[in-house]
């Protein structure tokens, strides 16, 4: 297993939050926290959701709580059929940044997976409007309505 040095990371990387430190995305970029973020990112591409929640969550009891933390999450929530998780981290993601396409994305999929297709279509509508260059929101958002239109 390419991971088993991860907990100890864990353990180890939280010292900034732990030390009252203000904790932003450039102080994560520079911490030891990134690994945890770097092996979340990584289970989440191998399909391996739980371990990516994992990281995302330890994460943001350390004081991470950044849009992307939470928008990761809840896309591994989205990938778990767990919709209304990952709804509720979309929900954070969007307090922190209102106009992030990649959150509207992963919210729209978890309204699609819980057969709410208009509320989708209108979450990857806006993704498109503000990130007109991703086919995989497009890809999507067609794909709501043709479920849509049956």
């Amino acid at each position: 297993m390419p991971f088993p040095l991860i907990p100890i990371i864990i353990a180890a990387g939280g010292a900034l939050a732990a030390a009252g430190a203000a904790v932003t995305a450039h102080s994560l970029a520079s911490s030891p926290d990134r690994s945890v973020r770097r092996a979340g990112r990584d289970a989440s591409d191998r399909g391996d959701y739980a371990f990516a929640i994992s990281c995302y969550t330890t994460l943001i009891e350390r004081g991470y709580k950044l849009a992307d933390m939470y928008n990761n999450r809840g896309w591994a929530y989205v990938k778990q059929g767990k919709y209304d998780l990952a709804l509720a981290d979309c929900a954070q993601s969007l307090r922190l940044a209102p106009n992030n396409a990649n959150t509207l994305h992963t919210r729209g999929s978890a309204y699609m997976g819980k057969g709410q297709l208009d509320r989708a279509i209108a979450d990857f509508e806006e993704a498109v409007r503000i990130d007109p260059w991703d086919a995989e929101i497009k890809a999507d958002l067609e794909k709501a309505r043709r479920r849509r239109g049956r």
